[in-house]
């Protein structure tokens, strides 16, 4: 939800840019090749807001975004796939859009979570087969 706003620590880098980078950077590290990676996009009661006030254009990554400014699947979605393009590896990267103060939101996250980490350990364990 911080997609027009600039880093404490500058004042000018755009924080969505810094996280897309900083994913970027993570993502492609020769180090993590093998790991699959989780994505949480969190505070989405606050995006959903934000952008019937703010376009999501004012974020220098989002500038020839066409759709709907105001709807949320819209740039929620677009938001994610500009993630994803960032991997330029074949690791898996599981995305979730999250909203922290919702008890039940959290709660189908994380089992998702755990599903995937324990199945990463059976097939790292070579006990089952990844499909």
């Amino acid at each position: 939800s911080a997609y027009n706003q600039v880093l404490f620590e500058d004042g000018k880098t755009n924080r969505l840019v810094e996280a897309l980078t900083l994913f970027d950077e993570i993502c492609n590290m020769r180090g993590l090749q093998h790991a699959s990676l989780i994505l949480f996009l969190n505070k989405s009661d606050l995006f959903i807001e934000k952008i019937k006030k703010f376009p999501i254009t004012l974020c220098p990554a989002f500038e020839a975004f066409d759709g709907d400014t105001t709807d949320f699947e819209q740039t929620a979605t677009h938001i994610e796939k500009e993630f994803l393009m960032r991997n330029k590896t074949s690791r898996t990267v599981y995305t979730h859009i999250t909203c922290a103060t919702d008890k039940s939101n959290v709660a189908v996250v994380f089992n998702g979570v755990k599903d995937t980490v324990l199945k990463a350990s059976l097939e790292g364990a070579g006990l089952v087969v990844g499909g």
